[in-house]
Formats: structure tokens, C-alpha cells, sequence
């Protein structure tokens, strides 16, 4: 959430440099929020694969239940990653019909 919040806040701020006629602090803008993003999902993925049982232990104490838990949030990663690939390859693979080529004409 707080990386979505960082998103969501940056667009603002870019949207202003950019009518300003600054580009390179929308560079900058952009280049920072995503350091920042990135430094922080770092840190979570890191901190969930060291401590993931003890976060998930707050909400239940049996080991079969984690063991769902980290299945089902895996397949829910991997399908909405798929779909969500699938739709962007579909909008930017999606061409044009080519125009119909009218025979040539016959009289010899």
C-alpha cells in the first residue's frame, strides 16, 4: 500500500514540472519514486521471505493453514500475472487488417 500511495502522489507533482516546462525534474521525479518503490518492495520481499511464518502466525497458529495461505497467495500472483500479461500483449499486439488488394485487372 504505501508504494501505491508513492504512485499516486508522484503523478502530481510530475503533471505540474511537466506544464512548467521542466523535464528534467519529471525525470527526476519519476527516477525517485521509483528508487524509492523499489528500495521498499526490496526491503518487504526480504523481510517476508526471513520472517514470512511469523507474519502469517499474527492471523493463525497451524502450520497447515500458513501452508494454504502461501500456496493459495502464489497462484493468486501467478494467474493475476498472466491475465494481466495477456491483456497487454493483446492492446499492444493488436494490428491493424491489412487493406484488401483488388486483383489486377485481365485484358490481354
Amino acid at each position: 500500500m504505501p508504494v501505491v500511495a508513492l504512485a499516486f502522489s508522484v503523478a502530481p507533482v510530475a503533471g505540474q514540472n511537466f506544464g512548467a516546462g521542466r523535464p528534467s525534474r519529471v525525470r527526476d521525479t519519476f527516477t525517485s519514486a521509483a528508487v524509492m518503490a523499489g528500495s521498499f518492495m526490496l526491503l518487504m520481499t526480504i523481510l517476508c521471505q526471513i520472517a514470512g511464518d511469523a507474519m502469517v502466525g499474527v492471523f493463525s497458529d497451524d502450520p497447515q493453514v500458513i501452508w494454504y495461505l502461501s500456496v493459495a497467495a502464489g497462484t493468486l500472483q501467478l494467474v493475476m500475472n498472466l491475465l494481466l500479461l495477456r491483456r497487454e500483449f493483446r492492446r499492444r499486439l493488436s494490428f491493424a487488417p491489412a487493406p484488401a488488394v483488388a486483383p489486377a485487372p485481365s485484358g490481354a
